[in-house]
């Protein structure tokens, strides 16, 4: 089980350098993996001597983890505000695109 613990920080490590050019779809790939070796991980019962000998790597990986969360974060709020845009540009177009309606109406010359 170090192995998985050494393939998340390692896989933790690699997606945040760089990690504000980094894409929607790498993330995505990300979680996926981390979903994976969280799998792994759950099945481990540590022995005390190793929590103590891991308690770096963990820290490490959740101080990872915070920035990684802070990106999606970002994102999210960025396809938020495009989809805001979407929507009330759609808005305004289905204003201005709606038929028209017509009233009976009657004018009248008042000057006869």
């Amino acid at each position: 089980m170090e192995a998985t613990l050494q393939q998340l920080a390692q896989l933790s490590s690699e997606l945040a350098e760089g990690l504000e050019s980094r894409e929607p779809e790498e993330l995505e790939e990300y979680m996926l993996q981390r979903s994976r070796l969280f799998q792994q991980l759950m099945d481990w019962v540590p022995t005390a001597a190793e929590k103590v000998r891991h308690k770096e790597l963990v820290a490490h990986i959740l101080e990872l983890d915070k920035q990684i969360a802070s990106r999606m974060e970002q994102l999210r709020d960025e396809a938020e505000t495009e989809l805001n845009k979407i929507s009330h540009g759609r808005t305004v177009k289905n204003t201005y695109d709606a038929s028209p309606q017509y009233y009976d109406s009657q004018f009248f010359d008042k000057r006869k």
